[in-house]
């Protein structure tokens, strides 16, 4: 009888299968410790946002972790956003998160233009977080103009350091008068962009006031009746081409 040859291993240009297997065997490992690495970042990043993602489930707020986590690569606040999100739903007011991180990314301040939306929601004043924005990205203290239209302010002309004790007119007779005027305004949202400041109210105010003095034929009529002033100045849209709207000029003096 003949006897069996032995069975030689196979061979793939000159390589023996067990290489192959020991190949696979380290390209299955590295897969493993890429999938673990992998899984291991997603828990990492879960428990880094996990806190704020409750508080946003708790509030209603769309916000998910990895939206937290490319906010965070962006170098955008996820925290800040919540915060801003919650006091916006509290006062009634719905703006997206979308809108929110993009006026950080544009470089505004979200902190003023939510401030300045809450006191507009409370007045009962039609204002949008898009117009709120634009304004705060051209430059304009929202937060400040919108308290301006909620609760005017006063301007008192001449200014305090100034120098000045008050305008000075001539009336008719040659009598020289000095007058201090306390001046009411509120802010005109839809002249901000725009619109002159402070400083202009100011000027006209005091060029008014000298010549409403010089109209009068006597110091006496000015000193009677100091409102003379008043409705002389109102009656000349002294707040054309301004962000402001006069509501009433009082004679201080």
């Amino acid at each position: 009888m003949r006897q069996a040859r032995s069975a030689k291993p196979n061979t793939v240009y000159g390589y023996e299968d067990t290489n192959q297997a020991d190949t696979m065997g380290v390209f299955l490992g590295i897969l493993v410790a890429v999938a673990a690495a992998v899984g291991l970042a997603c828990v990492f990043i879960f428990l880094t946002f996990a806190q704020l993602w409750i508080n946003a489930k708790a509030a209603g707020i769309p916000l998910t972790v990895p939206r937290m986590a490319m906010m965070r690569l962006r170098h955008v606040s996820p925290e800040m956003i919540l915060e801003m999100s919650i006091r916006l739903w509290k006062s009634g007011s719905e703006t997206s998160i979308e809108d929110l991180e993009a006026h950080v990314l544009a470089g505004g301040d979200l902190d003023a233009v939510v401030d300045a939306l809450i006191m507009a929601r409370k007045a009962g004043l039609d204002m949008n977080f898009g117009t709120m924005a634009a304004l705060s990205l051209a430059g304009r203290d929202v937060k400040d103009a919108m308290q301006t239209r909620v609760n005017p302010k006063i301007i008192v002309v001449p200014p305090a350091g100034s120098g000045l004790s008050g305008i000075t007119g001539v009336a008719g007779d040659g009598i020289r008068l000095a007058v201090r005027a306390r001046v009411t305004v509120r802010t005109r949202l839809d002249r901000i962009i725009g619109g002159a400041g402070e400083q202009t109210v100011t000027a006209r105010v005091g060029e008014g006031i000298v010549s409403a003095i010089g109209q009068a034929e006597s110091h006496r009529k000015i000193l009677e009746k100091p409102e003379t002033i008043s409705e002389y100045l109102l009656d000349k849209a002294l707040d054309s081409g301004t962000s402001y709207e006069i509501l009433s000029v009082d004679i201080a003096d």
